[in-house]
């Protein structure tokens, strides 16, 4: 395993699994998410999250990828990606570290 994997040993969910994660939209307003999975991916760190309330025209088993960036004081700065082939490779990451751990 490189060492972008290694941040999952042993456990490919890490601590946070399932912790609800409120963020601000647009409009000042609160939204909650499901925190699915940390992916490391090109030097960079991204959350898969799934909003707890699914909005109208989305399904259960989809998820949206955020960038996750710190500011001086350490606070944690998520922005939505809209790059696809970023989003693409994060989801196959997350997909073959999962298949990984239900084979272990």
């Amino acid at each position: 395993m490189d060492n972008e994997e290694n941040f999952f040993e042993p456990d490919l969910f890490g601590d946070d699994y399932d912790e609800i994660v409120t963020l601000l939209d647009d409009n000042g307003n609160e939204v909650n998410f499901i925190d699915i999975a940390r992916i490391e991916h090109g030097g960079n760190t991204y959350e898969i999250m799934q909003p707890e309330e699914l909005p109208d025209g989305v399904e259960d088993d989809e998820a949206l990828v955020f960038l996750v960036t710190s500011d001086e004081s350490g606070t944690n700065r998520y922005d939505i990606v809209d790059d696809e082939e970023i989003i693409d490779a994060v989801f196959e990451k997350y997909d073959r570290l999962f298949d990984e751990a239900e084979d272990s």
